[in-house]
């Protein structure tokens, strides 16, 4: 693990990090867009917006070469709101069982943190994915380790379900 300003990664991880344009003291305001996505309701955390600020606007190209699930082929780190409007959010946090906020979007999927340190890929009214606990584990789990993403029983709340 590489450890660069508040986050520790995997060098894999890092080196994906700074090829889009990252370096450990970068820092940018995104605070237009999280003050319009909060007055669309969304929570954000402080964890959030610390990821926001230090990744926010880039996309990052996935390394994953097993395609046996969907693939997420990059990633972009962008306050999001909530694109499936009221319902989906209502959908989500009943699922998930949290607030959460959008922080990107990974092409047909939204990534989303939630206020516990959690973070899901979700498809509109579909799967819900964990990818991690925490922003490392979860840029790992997306960008090499695709065998670690387990879906989410949307009809349990807030368990796993069995692959």
């Amino acid at each position: 693990m590489m450890s660069c300003s508040n986050w520790s990664f995997r060098k894999e991880v890092e080196e994906l990090f700074l090829d889009a344009g990252w370096f450990p003291e970068r820092h940018v305001s995104q605070d237009g867009l999280i003050a319009l996505c909060e007055e669309d309701g969304c929570v954000l955390s402080e964890p959030a917006k610390a990821i926001l600020e230090s990744f926010g606007g880039l996309t990052i190209e996935s390394h994953i070469t097993n395609m046996s699930r969907p693939a997420v082929r990059y990633i972009k780190i962008c306050p999001s709101g909530h694109p499936g409007g009221d319902a989906w959010v209502e959908y989500v946090k009943i699922c998930i069982g949290s607030n959460f906020f959008c922080i990107g979007d990974c092409g047909e999927v939204f990534l989303i943190y939630d206020e516990f340190d959690r973070v899901f890929i979700t498809f509109e009214f579909e799967d819900i994915w964990l990818v991690g606990i925490g922003f490392e584990d979860a840029m790992e789990t997306l960008l090499i380790d695709k065998s670690r993403q387990k879906t989410w029983d949307t009809s349990a709340g807030d368990r796993i379900k069995d692959d």
